[in-house]
């Protein structure tokens, strides 16, 4: 018996140790894969939680953007520069920051034209640093070596430099050449039209120029732009706003980890402008990853420039419903917020809402709610957008007349720069009503020029409006090409597989048919299509 007990006793422990060994691999097998999950979701702050890796024993710079944005890098770590060229200007902002100058030497044929532009201009800057001496010549030469796109951060920055070198009488003649007129779209920079016009106006010179170029730029811009409360007041600061524009560059070819880290570090660093990169960081995190804490991080937020409130005002809104809140509870926190923004910033977090109420429930409700707080700010607004987003929610309730009047008038604001999704947008919808077919036979001749035959909808309204006319050979054409560009499209494979039967080639159309029956059952008109392919 006395063996039974003791045979029991030791396979009860060899159970009990397996068991507990299987348990911690479980759990640990569970820890990889969490923080697996967190690296590959952009989920930084649960990432934080889960890494406890010393980041000393690491051999390269794997996890030192993630410790930058979660704020917990230790400036002692080594960074490797050679890895990349994100982690040179890390470097070399971290010594900037430090007081001490040194140029980035990073050596590859293969960074962006954007990247080129900045480590010019750091190093231009570097040079001024280092000798503090004046020599235009020098500085020009340096820094002219930039992307020919890019050539207003050229003027900018040699601006700039007689600005910070107190030769203003130079200023003069060398702003009297500059060309704002054929500045690259990709370039603009708002925070920099904005210094080199407080320069201007200090020195009592006319600024018709830049007030042209505002006009110019204001169809893709805010007009309630925040930008103009960026501060530069020397050198550093305007290093800090370019490594700001850095990040913005990074953050729009999806080089999250590198944006997400550069407004982590400029945060710190920068604290004069601290609320524009942690409002950019707020935006980008939430974007790629809906983390509760970072949300009420946003919620407890309070930014020092209380112009900037209303960016944060605009995040919370764009996110509130990923966290339990219904329709009621945000046009509760919008009517908190009413009185305290203009016109058309309280219109632009209507139309956030508005399109959380279209998704979320119906587009009649989404109008309602628009009308219910804003009708008087709308009809009285000078905002493309808005303008044209509220009629085309008024044509999908088939509400035509006002929607017509709408999109007609954001068309009139637009002046010579009319957008051409609002020219697609009106013309075809005349198109399908029958009406006004030479008017929209020019708007969308001018859109498919200003797009250059690249919009696949562009030119199957035009398309459209020639099948419409009985015009099939140039329909089929239109539409054809359409088709190439973008051969998912459902209305697009519809139109063509009706001009194909009016030609009598029915094996084509039915062919194009079968395509949106058996791949796109929620077309909008997938009941015409059942419909003509089962007549008798």
């Amino acid at each position: 018996m006395n063996k039974i007990n003791k045979f029991l006793s030791i396979l009860i422990v060899h159970v009990l140790v397996i068991f507990v060994s299987m348990n911690a691999w479980a759990k640990s097998d569970n820890h990889v894969l969490s923080l697996i999950h967190a690296e590959n979701n952009y989920d930084y702050y649960t990432w934080k939680e889960l890494n406890n890796s010393p980041l000393k024993n690491i051999k390269n710079n794997r996890n030192i953007l993630k410790k930058i944005i979660v704020n917990s890098w230790d400036r002692k770590d080594k960074i490797f520069i050679n890895e990349s060229f994100i982690y040179n200007v890390i470097s070399n902002l971290n010594k900037l920051n430090k007081g001490k100058c040194e140029k980035i030497k990073y050596q590859n044929s293969n960074l962006q034209s954007f990247e080129i532009t900045y480590f010019n201009v750091f190093n231009s800057w570097i040079n001024f640093c280092k000798k503090k001496d004046f020599n235009p010549k020098k500085f020009k030469a340096n820094i002219s070596q930039i992307n020919p796109s890019f050539k207003n951060v050229l003027d900018l920055n040699f601006l700039s430099y007689l600005y910070f070198n107190d030769k203003f009488n130079l200023i003069k003649d060398y702003y009297e050449n500059i060309n704002l007129i054929d500045v690259e779209f990709i370039s603009i920079n708002l925070r920099e039209v904005y210094f080199i016009n407080k320069i201007i106006k200090e020195l009592n010179l006319n600024n018709y120029k830049l007030h042209e170029f505002e006009n110019q730029i204001s169809e893709y811009s805010n007009s309630n732009s925040v930008s103009k409360f960026y501060t530069i007041n020397n050198y550093k600061d305007l290093i800090y706003e370019q490594t700001f524009q850095l990040a913005n560059y990074y953050e729009a070819i999806g080089m999250y980890e590198e944006a997400l880290a550069l407004y982590s570090l400029l945060s710190e660093f920068n604290n004069i402008n601290k609320d524009f990169y942690e409002l950019s960081k707020f935006s980008l995190s939430l974007k790629l990853y809906k983390n509760i804490k970072n949300f009420n991080i946003l919620k407890k937020y309070n930014t020092k420039i209380n112009k900037l409130n209303f960016s944060k005002t605009e995040i919370f809104i764009k996110n509130a419903r990923y966290f339990g809140y219904g329709k009621n509870e945000i046009i509760k926190y919008f009517n908190e917020q009413y009185n305290k923004y203009s016109d058309e910033q309280t219109l632009s977090l209507a139309f956030e809402i508005s399109a959380f109420i279209v998704s979320s429930y119906s587009i009649r409700e989404a109008v309602d709610f628009l009308e219910s707080c804003c009708l008087d700010m709308i009809k009285n607004s000078s905002s493309i957008e808005h303008l044209f987003r509220y009629g085309a929610l008024l044509e999908r309730i088939n509400r035509i007349p006002e929607a017509e009047k709408f999109i007609q008038k954001s068309l009139e604001i637009s002046g010579n720069l009319p957008n051409p999704i609002i020219l697609n947008y009106l013309a075809y919808l005349w198109v399908e009503m029958d009406k006004n077919f030479q008017q929209a036979e020019d708007m969308l001749i001018q859109a498919v020029a200003s797009t250059e035959g690249n919009n696949g909808a562009i030119l199957d309204s035009l398309g459209w409006l020639y099948f419409k006319q009985n015009n099939i050979p140039i329909a089929e054409k239109w539409v054809g090409e359409a088709y190439l560009l973008e051969p998912g499209e459902p209305e697009i494979i519809d139109h063509l597989s009706q001009i194909y039967k009016s030609q009598g080639r029915d094996r084509d159309a039915k062919y194009l048919d079968a395509k949106i029956l058996n791949f796109h059952k929620d077309y909008f008109k997938i009941d015409s299509v059942i419909e003509r392919n089962y007549e008798n």
